[in-house]
């Protein structure tokens, strides 16, 4: 049932327009909208088309990107604002933001997974959400031992090439977003390198706009903006009818990655741990044993699971577990499978037995999970 309104409220929206993920932070926002509240929202361009522009007397904001002048208006005014990119450090506004390190942990996990030991980030300027993104990457990288890491901070197409011309072969590129992504793929491509044999790409924010300018698939990193357009809607509201006076900050983690043609490859040199690997990949629904994947290669099973273990730091067993949980999780979180469909998909028959491992890996049963995943969307 809705709420009785005394009033509409207008809200006014300071987007990109020139990214697409802004337009999925809308959604997230009109979604909210939609369902709580009677708000008239307006983006950047309906703001300019009215004479009076960021003095039109807005009853709250939410800011993607907005001029260092347009902060401080905004913040004089008292009115209640939300911000939602993680570029800045502030204590003036309210914020709804990625969890940027988590990012940069789920990049190198990503890596890792394919068998790269030589990696190189890239970001331009020292924006706290590329620091934070860097921060997670080298944590797991680091935890991983046996790993090079490289950092580069440019826009210029030729310091990149020369970076890239500097690593060892296979190497993987983690971009701070989608834009500066593209362009490592171009000077790859300009200097010869193979992508993704010689070199694997992975972006942020899974931005369509910019992926039309790729010269590969690009793979990416999706941030959950629409779940931050939403949470942000909400936090205003909150705000406008209770005020808080300390700015609070609610970190959104990623929603999962995309993965294209750009980083889809396994860096392994070891045929065995490869063989075991695309198994894994392209069954994972399935019922795999290791016997039937020993025979395949016509090695006992003792050999392949050392052979894996010396490569991947886990047992087989072990690593399909992992995976399956993981897929698990991100199934339950999508909320489109009932909980008996979601372990068919993760390779379990049996329900029992895979909300037996489910809950002894999560702590929750699936049902449970998938009930707390969806209060947290819709809050």
């Amino acid at each position: 049932m809705r709420k009785a309104k005394l009033r509409q409220l207008n809200i006014a929206l300071l987007l990109n327009r020139k990214v697409s993920y802004s337009l999925d932070t809308l959604s997230g926002i009109q979604e909210f909208a939609r369902k709580e509240v009677d708000w008239i929202l307006a983006d950047r361009q309906r703001i300019k088309n009215i004479p009076q522009g960021l003095q039109f007397p807005w009853d709250g904001f939410i800011i993607q990107a907005a001029s260092d002048s347009e902060l401080e208006y905004i913040a004089h005014t008292g009115k209640a604002a939300i911000l939602v990119s993680g570029a800045r450090e502030q204590n003036l506004f309210h914020s709804v933001v990625p969890d940027n390190v988590e990012i940069g942990r789920q990049a190198a996990q990503h890596f890792l997974d394919q068998g790269q030991r030589h990696f190189l980030y890239v970001s331009h300027g020292d924006q706290l959400d590329a620091r934070q993104r860097l921060q997670g990457f080298q944590e797991r990288i680091q935890a991983h031992g046996s790993c090079h890491l490289s950092c580069l901070s440019t826009g210029s197409s030729r310091l990149i090439r020369k970076a890239l011309q500097q690593l060892n072969n296979p190497a993987a590129v983690f971009a701070y977003n989608d834009k500066i992504a593209v362009n490592v793929l171009h000077q790859a491509l300009a200097i010869g390198k193979r992508v993704p044999e010689e070199l694997s790409v992975l972006g942020v924010d899974n931005d369509l706009i910019t992926g039309t300018i790729s010269p590969l698939p690009l793979s990416s990193i999706d941030p959950d903006f629409n779940h931050i357009g939403f949470c942000a809607a909400q936090r205003l509201q909150e705000e406008l009818t209770l005020p808080h006076s300390t700015p609070r900050q609610l970190i959104i983690p990623p929603r999962n990655i995309h993965t294209r043609l750009s980083s889809d490859v396994l860096a392994f040199s070891s045929p065995i741990t490869r063989h075991v690997l695309e198994a894994y990949r392209e069954r994972l629904h399935e019922a795999l044993y290791v016997d039937e994947l020993a025979e395949q290669l016509n090695i006992s099973r003792r050999t392949l699971e050392m052979k894996f273990k010396q490569d991947v730091g886990i047992s087989p067993h072990a690593y399909l577990l992992e995976k399956r949980m993981q897929r698990a999780r991100e199934l339950l979180r999508e909320n489109k499978f009932t909980v008996k469909k979601v372990a068919e998909m993760c390779g379990y028959p049996n329900l029992s037995s895979f909300s037996t491992q489910f809950k002894k890996t999560v702590g929750l049963n699936p049902a449970r999970y998938q009930e707390r995943s969806q209060r947290q969307r819709t809050g």
